[in-house]
């Protein structure tokens, strides 16, 4: 597992811990560095170990309040990855929570570093 794949998956919880924005976070992950390494893959294996990140991703999702942006939602065992506004790109549905999480932490890491090139 590579550091970059357990920084962006930590993001969250840095965040918590050090008080500090999530654009800065994803600089200092090394995503922007070598972003072929964050794989929807690589993210479900390292979820798998460390199901407590999970649902802090579930929760920020839930509160975000833009205009547009990846959105990941939970009923009944069934998950939705999509984007916002409903249409502009594909609404991808999976019923492994970790799987889902994993695929909603990689393309909003992806978003946040397109939104703030360096």
């Amino acid at each position: 597992m590579t550091d970059v794949v357990a920084r962006a998956c930590e993001l969250l919880a840095d965040r918590e811990r050090k008080r500090v924005p999530l654009l800065q976070l994803v600089n200092e992950s090394g995503f922007r560095e070598a972003p072929a390494l964050l794989t929807t893959e690589a993210a479900t294996t390292y979820l798998g170990l460390h199901q407590e990140l999970i649902q802090p991703w579930l929760i920020y999702s839930m509160n975000k309040r833009a205009s547009k942006g990846w959105y990941i939602v939970g009923k009944a065992g069934q998950y939705e990855v999509g984007y916002v506004p409903i249409g502009q790109r594909e609404v991808l549905r999976f019923e492994d929570r970790t799987r889902a999480c994993a695929e909603f932490v990689v393309r909003e890491v992806r978003e946040i570093a397109s939104m703030f090139p360096r």
